[in-house]
């Protein structure tokens, strides 16, 4: 099945893809595109095609319905906002769901099993059951392993042993308890999109850390902190002043 996402924000873009390759693994994002001259170039060419089209409403220079003015989409709809006063609109370009942000996993299941009925694709059997066996608990999904892909290798970590991620020599890294280090082929921003958000939390952009990787945590300069972890880095990690706030309704968090 392929898929085409219409989405002005790349994290939410970048989540809603890690949304749906935990429904169907062998899901085809085609491409993605956070412009109405964009989107209409794409479907202007006669060489691309797409099953599902996730369009999110307001865009960078105008909203998706400026699309189908300028453009034939030959695929199933699915309207993406935080808004509930495009429903109408969604309602006469006969989408074939309404979802609005943040996504539940089970509005998106819901939104693919409505695709599904006008899917004509050969792999419609197994995607009907990876959707079955897809777990509808996303605190389950959160304790699977988290797959490492470096070079032609792959490594199965649990979550549960994930101390933090890095950035270094712009590479991501991951740091098991242990203190094993992983490379990852993924930036950190598609690591952060993909974590459970009570057990990981971003503290810099160059640094996500686990609640088991903090021994302790101090104030300096007023309301900025640094972060003791355990395996200890080489070098002093610092909360950003932006996310101090956070952090500290996240440590808070039950």
């Amino acid at each position: 099945m392929k898929v085409f996402i219409i989405e002005n924000e790349p994290i939410a873009a970048r989540q809603l893809e890690c949304q749906l390759q935990i429904i169907i693994p062998d899901i085809h994002i085609v491409g993605k595109a956070g412009s109405v001259e964009e989107c209409v170039k794409w479907f202007s060419d006669p060489s691309n095609h797409t099953d599902i089209v996730f369009m999110d409403v307001e865009l960078s220079d105008g909203n998706c319905f400026d699309i189908l003015d300028e453009t034939e989409v030959n695929a199933s709809i699915i309207i993406t906002t935080v808004y509930d006063r495009y429903a109408i609109k969604a309602f006469e370009i006969n989408s074939v769901d309404y979802l609005l942000k943040p996504i539940k996993q089970e509005a998106l299941k819901r939104a693919l099993s409505k695709s599904l009925k006008s899917y004509t694709g050969n792999d419609a059997e197994k995607i009907i059951r990876a959707m079955a066996y897809t777990c509808t608990d996303m605190d389950k999904i959160y304790k699977k392993r988290f797959l490492i892909r470096t070079n032609a290798q792959i490594y199965p970590i649990k979550y549960s042993d994930i101390s933090y991620f890095i950035s270094e020599n712009k590479s991501s890294v991951l740091i098991d308890k242990d203190g094993r280090r992983y490379v990852m082929e993924k930036s950190m921003n598609d690591i952060e999109a993909i974590l459970n958000s009570d057990a990981f939390f971003r503290i810099s952009r160059n640094c996500i850390v686990s609640r088991g990787s903090i021994l302790d945590y101090y104030r300096i300069h007023g309301t900025k902190y640094s972060v003791i972890l355990t395996p200890r880095p080489d070098r002093e990690v610092k909360v950003s002043l932006s996310r101090s706030a956070d952090f500290e309704k996240w440590l808070n968090r039950k």
